[in-house]
């Protein structure tokens, strides 16, 4: 049996590997930092769910403890490897031929920024009726931080997100208000305390409130008239007047006024209105990746991604 020392300096090695602190390194796993420490001195050993957790963790991030706490489960080497292989003919290369009669699409693995570290991932396998653009379309697979909240508009750690990123780079949000998108929200110095973190879905669009307009990320299973704003991430807020010609803005007609005066206001209200939303772009540290195409949820056949 495998000394203590030698899985606490394995599991010592991967945490200071990832460059992480006990802390977060107890958060991906999902334990306590107390925990952690334990491990590290040898004094409690690691349940059969923690291994798994590890094994993941090292796997996700290719580093070669993984072999080693899979084996702590009596799985080895040899076992990973067929299975492994099986998973990588059977979603990769087959994949040409069903393309070819148009069935599926080859959709390449999104390698920029933060997700650099999957471009040597293999393409994925997609209904080639949820890929209308293939040259702009990519996935990515979540990785923590993630903005996971009851509404389940985040993504969990894990879960595949295929999306098309055709327009995204001017970050115009009028051209996708209305779509279900994909965004990469960062928290930047001075950022509000309830600014999320990590990946996130909504719906994008301009919800009024009395003489406010608020650009948000709202749920996709409700009408944008049946929001309520704790359901709702705010991302800017604007004042449609604030657009309108200085001398129609200052002086907004009198009740008793004519009822012209009151017509020529409101048309000046609503193209101000307009103009500003058609102005309106992603904030910073808000950054749009694209329209959401399809979500696969985490599963344990699901490594491959992350180690082939």
């Amino acid at each position: 049996m495998t000394k203590p020392s030698e899985a606490s300096g394995r599991i010592e090695a991967l945490r200071i590997s990832l460059g992480m602190t006990q802390t977060e390194f107890a958060e991906a796993l999902g334990v306590s930092q107390s925990r952690i420490s334990e491990w590290g001195a040898g004094s409690v050993t690691p349940s059969g769910e923690a291994w798994i957790k590890l094994a993941a963790l090292a796997a996700k991030c290719d580093r070669p403890e993984a072999l080693f706490f899979w084996a702590r489960l009596g799985i080895q080497p040899e076992a990973l490897l067929s299975v492994a292989d099986m998973l990588l003919k059977d979603r990769v290369c087959d994949g040409k031929p069903l393309e070819d009669e148009g069935k599926i699409v080859l959709v390449p693995p999104f390698a920029e920024g933060p997700w650099k570290i999957q471009q040597s991932y293999p393409a994925l396998k997609v209904d080639a009726k949820k890929v209308p653009n293939k040259a702009s379309t990519y996935y990515l697979i979540a990785q923590p931080p993630s903005a996971w909240d009851p509404g389940k508009r985040g993504f969990a750690p894990g879960e595949t997100i295929v999306f098309d990123a055709q327009g995204a780079f001017a970050q115009d949000f009028n051209r996708f208000r209305g779509n279900e998108v994909i965004v990469n929200f960062e928290k930047a110095k001075g950022a509000k305390p309830d600014w999320p973190e990590g990946l996130f879905v909504g719906r994008a669009e301009v919800h009024p409130e009395g003489a406010v307009r608020h650009m948000v990320l709202g749920p996709l299973d409700l009408a944008p008239y049946n929001w309520r704003r704790e359901e709702t991430v705010t991302l800017e807020s604007f004042r449609p007047e604030h657009y309108m010609d200085a001398s129609l803005r200052d002086h907004r007609p009198h009740p008793d006024h004519l009822q012209s005066l009151h017509d020529e206001w409101n048309r000046a209200y609503r193209v101000a209105e307009s103009d500003a939303i058609s102005q309106l772009r992603f904030p910073q540290g808000c950054q749009l990746l694209g329209r959401v195409r399809a979500r696969f949820s985490a599963e344990p056949s699901d490594v491959w991604r992350r180690k082939w």
